[in-house]
């Protein structure tokens, strides 16, 4: 199973969705809705209803031209992000899993199994008859996992259980900022994921642009698409810095749990609303849900407080508590202090979850006499202890004593967690990483599978293979190593290590950020913004990983020619007299006219170009780059520019600013159109290259530069996972373009030289691969 393709097969579906007749209206029900919605067809109640709703995002396909243009009069005015698109074919374009809601008006063009594909786990789709509605749940499929905890579970192990995790080939979803806008160790200090949401507790957020000091926020996304379901701001304690974790919030069933300087909050996971608020008598340390109560462990208290956080259940206290986990029936804690000699002494306790009594308590000096010890894990009766160059196994039944271990492995930093080494649990089998690869291309790791109760080798696991080509090749314990029963994930390096075979499996698109590195959950891998320069990958931000298989490289004899209506009508045109007809005024992207301009002492005209209204997209755009409106081409007497966020390209009168003519793309327009002897080319993120008649804005032709059709979500938008980025170069007669994000994201990027007049392309080449370097950026000429 690949991560983003949890959908049942035809035969399946009805046992993974739930269906009835609703009584409530469905304006109602749309305008409580947040995410991305996915409006098949175009119904004018439920088109208004959603574009008057400030939490989604729109994407409205329509079969014919007629309901395109009734849908885009609802966008001028809109709260919502609104993309109206013609779309005619019999399957959706977008990716398995991405769509928040989805509203049927016209069910007879799709079947219901391809609507169900696109929708996310847990979320519903409206099929509408008339003034009748029928709504389809779509279940959350067996096997794939969340990430509730700090470190996955209560248990405090850094494994996953979800069966859809997969080695990430591209993305599902991407939203900024690219780097980390705080600390580069801890502006992301935490990702719980439960119920598809992700909540984050981060200083990348839009309110803290241009701020000398920037407050922490808890912020939830949809865990499928991205999208911000709400945010507000942190009160809890603020980490080291030093890449640590934040274990003060667990996702906990329907509701999330936060811990504040001196109490503990419930909040509602959807909506972002308090519904409960508990004091304590101290700062909280951690938190930890199980067996239906909260676990609040702060410096000399373990609190057990029952989930509505009315009441107390029991109160555990002892002086100096560190590393609470709980597993199976039993929930162990360490007390650390020193002996009557002066030496460390830490005590392991084991207590009944639910009363608090106390099982046993075992001193570990005879085996630990460092100063600092974490609790690894606690999984299957077995409790494990680490200190600095060891690992230590106890019976989390009784507490005795059962093994010991040293090895040579050390975490990437000296002062970040030492658990950072890479020790799990995993196949019945406690895996040690006998000692650090060397920092060079073919350096090897290797992991001993120990039987967990006696220590005994029982098999070996060693790497092979080269790392990605990065300034640290092999640096790892800086982030946190995670295992699934396929793989172990070196975020650090982007590389996902074979449990069979040993082999590295590397993708260098992104890597982990800094602390947490990757999540996996919901069948995809999550990173987060970061600002190390050590590692060349192309995308950064927060963003969640798919593991579908790329495309195969596309063939010139594909049918990706739309003709418009200007096509075989439309002549080129003399050499135009302007010395700025594309991006940065010509092929070599130099940015110098030799012009003289003079004084410039009055203003001639203004024109406003972008809509300002704060939709949900508009706001993530900004915290990508900031740019509502693209620099200029000029060319004769018209000044050519696009509205980004809306996709809107305009022409202008030069001499007075008045509108000639406006095109609307499906996507982003993000830069310039270039000008060319009476033609208009410009890239969207749908994918597309667009020719227009640059005389009166009439359709030539239109080109589809992407592999396929295949839309994600990014910066609050839907695009295409091979967006046209940048500007269409012409040169020598021909116009070359580029679709994509990163050379080895989605099987690459595709580059394309097509005849400007007739839109038919002389060749296409793919870019790809984890040995290129780069981005998918602006081509440039000599």
């Amino acid at each position: 199973m690949a991560g983003g393709l949890a959908v049942a097969s035809e035969s399946e579906t009805r046992k993974e969705v739930t269906t009835h007749l609703s009584k409530e209206p469905l304006g109602q029900i749309l305008s409580a809705q947040r995410g991305l919605c996915i409006q098949i067809g175009y119904g004018a109640a439920a088109t208004d209803v959603i574009c008057a709703n400030s939490h989604l995002v729109l994407h409205c396909l329509c079969s014919d031209g007629k309901q395109v243009e009734q849908a885009r009069k609802h966008a001028n005015s809109a709260l919502a992000s609104v993309i109206v698109e013609r779309w005619e074919q019999q399957t959706l374009p977008h990716l398995s899993n991405l769509a928040s809601v989805i509203v049927v008006n016209a069910p007879e063009k799709f079947e219901r199994s391809e609507v169900l594909r696109v929708l996310s786990p847990g979320a519903s789709a409206y099929f509408v008859d008339g003034d009748r509605f029928e709504q389809v749940t779509k279940q959350r499929p067996p096997g794939m996992g969340s990430w509730t905890h700090q470190w996955h579970d209560s248990d405090g192990g850094l494994t996953t259980d979800d069966q859809y995790i997969d080695v990430p080939t591209g993305l599902q979803w991407l939203s900024g900022p690219s780097f980390a806008m705080a600390g580069r160790k801890n502006s992301t200090q935490s990702l719980v994921s439960a119920s598809g949401i992700n909540f984050y507790v981060t200083q990348n957020v839009l309110e803290n642009v241009g701020k000398p000091e920037m407050a922490q926020y808890l912020v939830a996304r949809d865990a499928f698409n991205g999208m911000v379901l709400w945010q507000r701001p942190w009160t809890g304690t603020f980490v080291t810095g030093n890449g640590e974790t934040n274990a003060r919030i667990v996702a906990a069933e329907d509701r999330l749990f936060v811990a504040g300087e001196t109490n503990i909050q419930a909040i509602e996971m959807s909506t972002g609303d308090l519904i409960g608020d508990f004091p304590l008598p101290q700062s909280p340390d951690k938190l930890a849900f199980a067996f239906g109560k909260l676990y609040v462990q702060t410096l000399d208290h373990i609190i057990a407080i029952e989930k509505n956080l009315a009441s107390e259940s029991w109160e555990f206290e002892a002086s100096r508590m560190s590393g609470m986990v709980i597993s199976d029936d039993v929930l162990l804690t360490l007390v650390s202090g020193r002996s009557s000699d002066g030496r460390f002494q830490h005590l392991l306790y084991g207590l009944d979850p639910l009363t608090g009594g106390q099982r046993f308590s075992t001193n570990t000096q005879d085996q630990l006499s460092a100063a600092s010890v974490r609790v690894n894990f606690a999984q299957d009766g077995l409790v494990a202890l680490q200190a600095h160059g060891s690992l230590h196994l106890y019976s989390a039944e009784d507490g005795e004593h059962l093994w010991s271990k040293e090895t040579d492995a050390r975490p990437g930093k000296s002062y970040v967690d030492e658990r950072y080494v890479g020790h799990f649990y995993r196949h019945g089998l406690v895996w040690l990483l006998r000692e650090n690869s060397p920092r060079e291309s073919l350096g090897q790791n290797t992991w001993v599978g120990l039987d967990a109760k006696t220590g005994k080798f029982v098999r070996e696991l060693s790497t092979k293979g080269a790392w990605p080509e990065t300034a640290t090749p092999a640096k790892m314990g800086c982030q946190l190593l995670i295992a699934s029963d396929r793989y172990i994930m070196i975020p650090r390096q982007s590389t996902f290590i074979d449990f069979d075979t040993g082999e590295k499996l590397p993708f260098k698109f992104t890597r982990g950020g800094c602390g947490l590195g990757f999540v996996p959950a919901n069948g995809l891998v999550y990173s987060h913004p970061h600002a190390c320069g050590c590692f060349s990958e192309a995308t950064r931000g927060f963003m969640g990983m798919h593991s579908i298989e790329p495309p195969r490289p596309g063939n010139l004899d594909e049918n990706r020619l739309t003709k418009g209506e200007a096509y075989g009508k439309t002549e080129l045109s003399g050499r135009s007299k302007s010395l700025w007809p594309m991006h940065r005024g010509g092929v070599e992207r130099t940015a110098y006219a030799p012009t003289n301009l003079g004084s410039v002492d009055r203003l001639l005209w203004s024109q406003q170009i972008a809509d300002v209204t704060e939709t949900p997209s508009l706001r993530s755009w900004k915290l990508r780059t900031g740019n509502l409106v693209s620099p200029a081409t000029v060319a004769d007497d018209t000044l050519y520019v696009a509205d980004v966020d809306r996709g809107v390209v305009k022409a202008l009168d030069i001499r007075d600013g008045q509108t000639k003519w406006s095109y609307s793309a499906a996507a982003r327009v993000d830069t310039s159109p270039t000008i060319y002897r009476g033609l208009c080319l410009f890239g969207s993120h749908d994918g597309y290259v667009t020719c227009l008649r640059a005389g009166d804005g009439a359709l030539v032709w239109k080109y589809r530069a992407a592999p396929m059709d295949r839309r994600m979500l990014a910066y609050g938008s839907v695009e295409s996972n091979w967006p046209v980025s940048g500007t269409v170069l012409v040169q020598g007669g021909l116009a070359f373009v580029a679709a994509g994000r990163a050379p080895d994201a989605d099987g690459g990027i595709e580059v394309h030289a097509i005849d400007p007049l007739t839109g038919i392309p002389s060749w296409t080449r793919r870019v790809g691969g984890v040995g290129y370097k780069g981005v998918c950026d602006f081509l440039v000429g000599d």
